[in-house]
């Protein structure tokens, strides 16, 4: 009788969809995620895509770049974006928000139009420099550390010029500095330094908000002397073998991607713009490198473009000694050879690269 009621009661358990205590449940099956995969092609002279996080989901608001002809859209609620006119042929297709690493990717557009999609990673943000206006002229401010504490005896120097200060005992500096372009390279012992590109316009000074990280790791022989070799560069260049930007002047002039500044840059000086996609640059004064493509103006403060010399990229110098000038008789001008290029040379060897180019990033 009692296993007679035992089946009954499973019986109306099971017309209820219930389960009995202790019985147990199934694996949930989840839905597959498929972080790339892209849009089915668009149509004819169509190129489109879609941007998502690492998760999968859709990401608005990405600034979508085709790279040669200069055209930009920016992502829908979905993620999506179009482009209208594309002919045939093989693309470089940027994107890029804040709070994401950027991406390049190349896009093939046929008869049937093009496809593709962006997984973007992202990153957490650094605490930026600020940079305001200020009724007094010359250049003024504040140096703490990322958890904003006053940072007394700072040194902030004029990269290039013999101007130099240190922070009082409040983090404060001021500089009777003249209106132009300047980098500014900010240092304590302990910390991290900061380089920092500023315009000083005629009518008014500028203010820096600044933070010096803790210093991620202790410099070796080859990195303590980069802002001394960098300030004997500034002040040996020469228009006719050198340009050199900061992130002010770039921004001004509507230029997105450090890669198009230094083909820009590289045009003036030697008429040559016609590059590869993955050369390298010198990160904050070598030997570390970073790869030129998806490099965006907003991530640095200083990019350096040298003319070509003909043993710069292979030539070793004791650190210290600086970026040596090397007067050639069959050039008029100095050629600047530079320290802590060799790591750079290699990797962009057999390349069509830019022979010298230097990033100092915010």
């Amino acid at each position: 009788m009692y296993i007679r009621a035992s089946f009954v009661a499973l019986a109306v358990l099971s017309l209820l969809g219930l389960r009995p205590v202790g019985a147990q449940e199934p694996p949930a099956r989840l839905p597959a995620v498929v972080v790339n995969a892209a849009r089915d092609k668009p149509g004819a002279r169509k190129l489109a895509g879609v941007a998502r996080d690492t998760t999968g989901f859709p990401i608005d608001g990405v600034e979508i770049t085709i790279a040669a002809s200069h055209r930009r859209t920016t992502t829908s609620g979905n993620g999506g974006f179009q482009f209208e006119n594309i002919g045939p042929g093989s693309y470089e297709v940027r994107a890029r928000k804040f709070g994401y690493a950027p991406q390049v990717r190349t896009i093939v557009v046929d008869s049937a139009g093009g496809a593709g999609a962006f997984a973007m990673l992202p990153v957490p943000t650094a605490l930026l420099p600020v940079i305001s206006s200020a009724v007094r002229g010359g250049l003024s401010g504040v140096v703490g550390d990322t958890a904003f504490h006053p940072l007394p005896g700072a040194e902030v120097h004029l990269v290039g010029h013999s101007d130099m200060t240190v922070t009082d005992s409040t983090g404060a500096f001021y500089m009777p500095a003249r209106p132009g372009k300047y980098t500014v390279s900010i240092s304590q012992p302990g910390y991290d330094f900061k380089v920092i590109g500023v315009i000083i316009p005629p009518d008014s000074g500028r203010r820096i908000t600044a933070y010096l990280a803790p210093q991620s790791h202790p410099p070796s022989v080859l990195e303590v002397h980069n802002l001394e070799d960098f300030a004997t560069r500034m002040a040996w260049r020469t228009v006719q073998n050198s340009k050199v930007f900061t992130r002010a002047e770039l921004e001004e002039k509507g230029v997105d991607w450090v890669q198009d500044a230094v083909q820009m840059a590289s045009g003036w000086l030697a008429g040559t713009v016609d590059f590869d996609h993955d050369c390298v640059a010198i990160k904050n004064g070598g030997p570390a490198t970073i790869s030129l493509q998806s490099l965006m103006v907003e991530e640095i403060e200083t990019v350096e473009v040298y003319k070509a010399e003909a043993r710069a990229n292979f030539t070793s110098f004791a650190p210290g000694q600086g970026a040596h000038v090397v007067n050639s008789r069959r050039a008029s001008v100095p050629q600047i050879q530079a320290t802590n290029s060799r790591e750079a040379a290699l990797k962009n060897r057999g390349k069509r690269c830019a022979p010298l180019v230097y990033v100092w990033l915010r």
